[in-house]
């Protein structure tokens, strides 16, 4: 399946950084907390910041796991030129961002939301205020992937 495909299936979707958000099928979501993106060797990556797994979101949708992998394997040729193109347009992004004074505000905003968000006892909050409160950090942790690149971002991310 494309991510195409699974896009259509879904409500909600808009387009955020290098994926999209969607309403999540599997909970009764009012704001986008489910990520999809699709990797440079066609897997598709689902992540519901609500913790739904993806095995949940999957039977909400009807369909198998295995349908968020490709059938065949990708040409590790093609690999190569997609993360290099990649990371030519992360180089490019962050220099015009970098020109425009947007990385260091961003960034550091990210960082310490992100921060803060650990510990929060959510359970007290109505449904609207977790919900924009989870969908901040999932915006935070997006900047912060696409800034730091996503070695540095997965290796920051283990350190929390």
């Amino acid at each position: 399946m494309r991510s195409e495909k699974l896009l259509n299936r879904l409500d909600g979707v808009r387009q955020s950084g290098r994926g999209y958000m969607a309403l999540c099928p599997a909970h009764d979501d009012r704001h986008p907390s489910l990520s999809i993106r699709e990797a440079d060797d066609g897997r598709i990556l689902v992540h519901c910041f609500a913790m739904c797994s993806t095995e949940e979101v999957c039977a909400a949708l009807g369909i198998g796991i295995a349908e968020l992998f490709p059938e065949t394997a990708p040409d590790p040729y093609t690999l190569r030129q997609a993360k290099r193109r990649r990371e030519a347009e992360q180089r490019r992004r962050r220099q015009e961002n970098y020109r425009a004074g947007l990385v260091i505000a961003s960034r550091r905003e990210a960082e310490c939301l992100v921060l803060s968000a650990r510990g929060t006892d959510f359970p007290l909050w109505d449904d609207s205020r977790q919900d924009a409160a989870v969908n901040a950090v999932a915006q935070a942790h997006a900047v912060l992937n696409e800034e730091m690149g996503d070695e540095a971002y997965a290796e920051w991310a283990r350190k929390l």
